[in-house]
């Protein structure tokens, strides 16, 4: 696979590069300088022995003019003067050789540590961005009301930090907007489903109402009922996404076990068996929307269901966590019909009853609480679901019940 391309390591390199061009430029120039600087120099010897010995020229012309013998080596030296400048070009080409040695190895040095210093700084260049993406992966539509803040000079990063805050204000306004909108609609088209209703009711019991007359309005009824259902879901949902303002110590054990008793004799009429195993889970939260999570997860379990089938029902303290555990039996289910059932209008059984908004209010409800939702396949069918709370710190206590998790 192709390794990922960072910004951090694109400026490393850039620096790199820059500092290796730059370096390689300034050693070609020494290398010249130092070279002509020895070539100059040995011009000017002659004026350098008149001016150091006190020679005339006349002395110093008849010194280099004197003959060698000659050299097997080099035949083409025959005067002092040939001798003198041989030795002075073989000491220059070791000195600019030693020279450019030396600046290589000290540029593959420097070359090092300019890496090094350019992650740094690239580092420290790229903190900010660093800050943004931490703070913008964290934010979702649960959380729009926070915002960047992102504190430094005022430069380009600020800038970006400051449009992103206007989008997220925008935003947040957009999602309340709708959200308002839903339970506004939900709220409103209840009271003239009631009417309906109540005028299905009059008509089916009115006496002299023929057979024809009381079928339509028991469909009517049945129409009104179901609509009903559909709005208190989508109310609820509506509700569960919005910013959770009523707060309220709630025992979660006592909710579960009153929502059994409203619901047993619904259970007893599916052939459903029900166990209890309730402890004092104190929590804090919206009494209306916690109602709506024990609510859903029980009736779906009593409608997902099968004659002779059973459900358990736990609930404890866990540590600092309030633990809410119902398993059922019930059809097999695949990996991808529990994934798909946390989705709004998705149901594993479309010939059962229901809108399959159960388990997205639970969601929501749960991630308004600041929770964790576990929803994972029984094995021989059912499903198990476990939801984790904050529990309330004020009672928080160590429980002995084991650690629950999905079958």
């Amino acid at each position: 696979m192709k390794p990922r391309s960072t910004s951090r390591l694109r400026l490393t390199l850039f620096y790199g590069v820059a500092f290796a061009l730059c370096g390689c430029a300034l050693l070609v120039v020494s290398n010249r300088v130092v070279d002509g600087g020895l070539l100059k120099d040995e011009g000017r010897s002659d004026q350098r022995v008149i001016d150091t010995y006190g020679y005339s020229p006349a002395q110093v012309k008849l010194f280099y003019d004197i003959p060698t013998p000659q050299s097997p080596n080099h035949p083409d030296v025959h005067t002092i003067r040939d001798v003198i400048g041989g030795i002075q070009g073989d000491i220059r080409n070791e000195v600019v050789h030693e020279s450019l040695m030396g600046s290589i190895a000290a540029l593959g040095v420097l070359m090092v540590i300019s890496i090094g210093v350019g992650w740094l700084m690239a580092g420290r260049a790229l903190r900010p961005v660093g800050e943004l993406t931490s703070r913008a992966r964290s934010l979702s539509e649960r959380n729009l009301n926070e915002r960047l803040a992102l504190e430094g000079p005022d430069d380009e990063l600020k800038e970006l930090a400051n449009t992103l805050d206007a989008m997220l204000a925008r935003l947040e306004s957009a999602f309340d907007a709708q959200r308002r909108f839903a339970a506004s609609v939900s709220h409103e088209l209840r009271t003239p489903l009631s009417v309906i209703r109540g005028e299905a009711d009059v008509l089916f019991a009115a006496p002299d109402a023929t057979a024809r007359e009381r079928r339509f309005a028991a469909s009517v009824r049945d129409a009104s009922v179901r609509s009903e259902a559909l709005l208190e879901s989508l109310l609820a949902l509506a509700r569960s996404e919005s910013t959770m303002n009523d707060r309220e110590l709630i025992d979660l054990g006592d909710l579960v076990g009153d929502t059994v008793a409203e619901r047993i004799e619904a259970a007893d009429t599916a052939g459903v068996r029900v166990d209890l195993e309730l402890g004092r889970v104190p929590v804090e939260g919206d009494p209306w929307l916690l109602e709506r999570l024990v609510v859903n997860l029980i009736d779906n379990a009593i409608t997902h269901n099968r004659p002779g089938g059973w459900i358990r029902i736990e609930a404890d303290s866990l540590g600092q966590e309030a633990v809410l555990r119902i398993a059922n039996s019930g059809d097999v289910l695949t990996d991808a019909q529990v994934t798909a059932i946390l989705e709004p209008f998705q149901r594993a059984d479309r010939t059962r009853p229901g809108y399959g908004l159960g388990m997205s209010i639970v969601q929501s409800v749960v991630r308004v609480h600041g929770g964790v939702l576990e929803v994972d396949a029984a094995d021989g069918g059912g499903l198990v679901t476990t939801v984790r709370l904050p529990l309330a710190g004020a009672d928080a206590r160590e429980s002995g019940v084991p650690t629950l998790v999905g079958a």
